[in-house]
């Protein structure tokens, strides 16, 4: 994300799960101020190239190695179905998974990141948003003069 102009890919970036580096830029989407760098992203500024390779590179590195290091979060207990199989059931098992399973378990920046766009960038989640959006932008369309407006909102 970041770049040039307006990238709307963080937030499928968190959803899958994944390690994710960002580059601190001039464009934002409203909820980056809630993503906290260490928990759930790594966040770099941006830099000339040279500077890039010199020191932002070598930071980018040793924090990989962090997270490859770190030990695992605590795994939830996965509860199995254990009940038997109803009388008379003959359909055979389901069929084995054609993918092995996951190497390790992936570091708790990624999960932390998935948790976030799960429950801050739902449907449900940005429809909230937007709603109380509209209704403070309401407020301060219809508001007399800017002696009513909230001393947060800065105009101008």
């Amino acid at each position: 994300s970041g770049g040039l102009t307006y990238s709307a890919s963080l937030k499928y970036k968190l959803a899958c799960g994944a390690v994710v580096i960002v580059f601190q830029g001039r464009y934002s989407e409203f909820y980056y101020p809630a993503l906290q760098p260490g928990t759930h992203l790594l966040s770099f500024p941006e830099a000339p190239r040279d500077q890039l390779l010199s020191h932002i590179a070598p930071r980018i590195k040793a924090a990989i190695t962090r997270l490859e290091t770190s030990p695992p979060p605590p795994q939830q207990q996965k509860h199995a179905d254990t009940s038997p199989p109803q009388h008379g059931d003959t359909s055979p098992p389901p069929p084995a998974s054609p993918l092995p399973p996951p190497a390790s378990t992936p570091p708790h920046l990624a999960l932390a990141a998935r948790e976030f766009a799960v429950r801050q960038l739902s449907e449900a989640a940005l429809g909230c948003y937007w709603y109380k959006a509209l209704l403070a932008y309401g407020g301060l369309y219809f508001a007399e003069s800017g002696a009513h407006v909230p001393k947060e909102v800065q105009l101008g």
